[in-house]
């Protein structure tokens, strides 16, 4: 009786985990551009840009990371203190990524991300289906043409490999 409810379910939250796959590319692609307009050299690049990025989501560095968590953690604030709009991406991110746990039957992990709990007063307002999808999407029109190019490359390879 109910079966449609639970595939109209289903189909919302595949939408929704697959936007915050795209709302952690166009983070860390913001993270790669802030840095690099601080002058981080070229060769270590992507690995503070990693480190900063999964710290802030994850609260975690990569493994392998060449950075201590107190590194990434002041690449990760110097970037998003002065880039509100990137505070609201990863706040609205982890707060959309925990809720589709929950409405899988999941319970999200009692941890707070650094982010949440850094900056989530800031950004009081919770996402729903609509809004989040607008505002990666919003975010990443601010990004440069390579950086946008970048995403829509690796959204198009995602949905390649999930056919």
């Amino acid at each position: 009786m109910f079966g449609w409810f639970k595939r109209r379910k289903e189909g919302l939250m595949a939408k929704m985990v697959a936007y915050t796959h795209v709302g952690r590319i166009a983070f860390i692609s913001g993270i790669l551009e802030a840095l690099k307009a601080q002058g981080i050299p070229e060769n270590q690049l992507h690995g503070v840009a990693e480190a900063a990025s999964a710290w802030a989501l994850n609260g975690t560095l990569p493994e392998g990371s060449s950075l201590t968590v107190a590194q990434a953690q002041e690449h990760a604030m110097r970037v998003l203190r002065a880039h509100p709009a990137m505070q609201e991406l990863a706040v609205q991110t982890a707060r959309v990524e925990a809720w589709c746990i929950y409405a899988q039957g999941g319970v999200p992990s009692v941890e707070i991300t650094p982010v949440l709990l850094i900056f989530g007063k800031s950004h009081p307002v919770s996402p729903d289906p609509k809004s989040y999808p607008a505002m990666v999407f919003q975010y990443i029109s601010t990004l440069s043409v390579d950086a946008q190019a970048n995403i829509r490359a690796w959204i198009k390879q995602a949905k390649q490999g999930s056919e």
